[in-house]
């Protein structure tokens, strides 16, 4: 019986498709949402693979054996860069059309593994099986092949003159890894083994080497931005936006592979900070010099956009804090009714936001809010006992004019709640037996789907939820009154672990005495 043929070279294959294989799943790991991620870990399976299937075909026992396991060698070499190629596409934009990129690839290594287009030799123990291709699919290869690695290159050296600083350093390591260890190291020994056989195989320490250079590009940190030397009165408030920037540069998605660097621009240009951030000598530099009244009011504003955007920002609030506070008292020193003004169209704009993320909490001492903010405050549950909801409902739609997200579970048909209480903005759920495909709907049975969607609005709502609840009777009727104390305490416990606010509204004629105590001791605070 034949046997595999384990010689020192073959080793190569082993460690590298190892070393290739677990950088790509680290740098997935790292980003699994992100397309430039999702192109670079198919680059890196791709060639992990290749190196793997090399190592087969080369230390197989049989000829025939050996065949089969290069066909599809050769398919993972003729992908693997076209994966290169369409992560630094997804760098500009990421549009799903750009896939398209790869199909020429895809069909030479459909070529080479249904037609088998070379020829398995014996180079020798001391190196195993190697191949001589058929000279129309070498012509093929190159055909294809060299108008990938051309535009490769054309696109890296393009985002290489577009980027600056570390991110500048990470792309010129990347982009030289390619051309010394596959465009030149590569090919040139491919070239090699198809003139002689015996020619050692370097392609597994190459491709581990080309690999190895993104590594290093990896472990570089994004550089802070900077700023001239300050005058007062402006001197805390760009120390503040430098501190925030730079937290939020940190916290991008994609910063190992200096995708944050491109994304960070596109934040940056959104927040209105294209004029006060200057790149010098690859360097960014807040200028405060550059900074205008407009500026100043506008800023917070459009950073408080993004970050209603995209959850990974919360991590950025603490920081944006003293940018928003700092932006306020900037304005007071000149104005303060402007300041004032300001401040109420914030509110207006970005109040449930602000709210739930502590920040208003943060200002200071005799700032005027809306006086709704001080009568739902996060994390407090409140009682209205009324035969009608109107109260509650009064409530609601003065925060609702604030950007805050609103959530009503009502016995009464939602239009008809919209036309009674002027809630248009908040989302209603009609607690009802009915069948209807106009509305949300819950059976009064179903507990476990009510506090579901609770806890789903209140979790995933980066602004702050109040919940309004006019149908406790329906529950305890459909159900009991200890359950309905249980769904109280619920959904008080929610509100108080997540930052909402719960209200209640309930005619106490519809409870007995003992029911409405109980229903009160429940309750932090009891409106009338």
């Amino acid at each position: 019986m034949a046997h595999w043929h384990f010689f020192p070279w073959s080793v190569q294959y082993l460690i590298g498709g190892v070393i290739v294989l677990s950088i790509s799943v680290y740098l997935l790991r790292k980003n699994p949402k992100s397309w430039v991620y999702q192109a670079l870990f198919l680059f890196g399976l791709s060639i992990a693979l290749w190196i793997f299937l090399a190592f087969f075909h080369r230390t197989a026992p049989t000829a025939i054996l050996s065949k089969q396991f290069f066909r599809f060698d050769l398919f993972f070499v003729s992908t693997a860069h076209s994966f290169l190629l369409l992560m630094l596409l997804f760098y500009f934009k990421q549009k799903r059309i750009y896939v398209a990129i790869i199909a020429p690839a895809f069909f030479v290594g459909l070529i080479a593994i249904l037609l088998a287009p070379f020829e398995i030799v014996w180079s020798g123990p001391a190196l195993g099986w190697a191949y001589k291709s058929e000279p129309y699919f070498t012509a093929l290869c190159y055909g294809v092949g060299i108008p990938y690695l051309i535009l490769i290159l054309v696109f890296g050296y393009i985002l290489l003159k577009k980027s600056y600083g570390i991110a500048r350093r990470k792309f010129i390591i990347i982009l030289s890894g390619f051309v010394i260890f596959y465009f030149l190291g590569v090919t040139i020994t491919n070239m090699m083994l198809q003139q002689s056989p015996i020619f050692p195989p370097f392609g597994g320490i190459l491709a581990t080497l080309e690999f190895g250079s993104i590594a290093y590009a990896v472990s570089l940190p994004l550089e802070k931005i900077t700023a001239p030397k300050l005058s007062k009165p402006l001197e805390q408030l760009v120390e503040s936006h430098i501190r925030f920037l730079n937290t939020f540069q940190d916290k991008i998605p994609g910063k190992e592979l200096g995708e944050s660097s491109f994304r960070f621009e596109e934040y940056c240009e959104a927040m209105g900070l294209r004029d006060v951030l200057v790149l010098e000598s690859r360097k960014l530099t807040f200028e405060p010099d550059r900074l205008t009244d407009e500026n100043i009011s506008e800023m917070p504003d459009n950073i408080l956009r993004i970050m209603k955007e995209h959850n990974w920002t919360i991590e950025t609030v603490n920081d944006f804090t003293p940018v928003f506070v700092g932006t306020y008292e900037t304005l007071r020193l000149k104005s303060k009714d402007r300041a004032d003004g300001w401040l109420r169209q914030m509110l207006q704009r970005h109040g449930g936001f602000l709210d739930k993320q502590g920040i208003l909490a943060s200002m200071p001492s005799g700032t005027k809010l809306p006086a709704i903010f001080r009568e739902l405050q996060s994390g407090k549950a409140y009682l209205f006992k009324e035969e009608k909801p109107s109260q509650a409902y009064e409530k609601l739609k003065k925060a609702l004019e604030y950007e805050v997200e609103g959530l009503c579970f009502t016995k009464l048909e939602p239009q008809k709640v919209r036309a009674m209480y002027g809630v248009e903005k908040a989302s209603l759920v009609w607690l009802t037996f009915k069948r209807t495909n106009t509305e949300r709907i819950v059976t009064p049975k179903n507990l476990g789907r009510l506090s579901s969607m609770i806890s789903t609005e209140i979790i995933e709502n980066s602004s702050k939820t109040v919940v309004l609840l006019d149908c406790l009777d329906q529950i305890m009727f459909a159900n009991s009154f200890e359950k309905a104390k249980c769904l109280l305490k619920e959904m008080k416990g929610l509100c108080q672990e997540n930052d909402g606010t719960l209200m209640f509204s309930i005619d106490p004629e519809m409870f007995e005495k003992e029911q409405l105590a109980a229903i009160e001791n429940e309750m932090q605070e009891v409106g009338v």
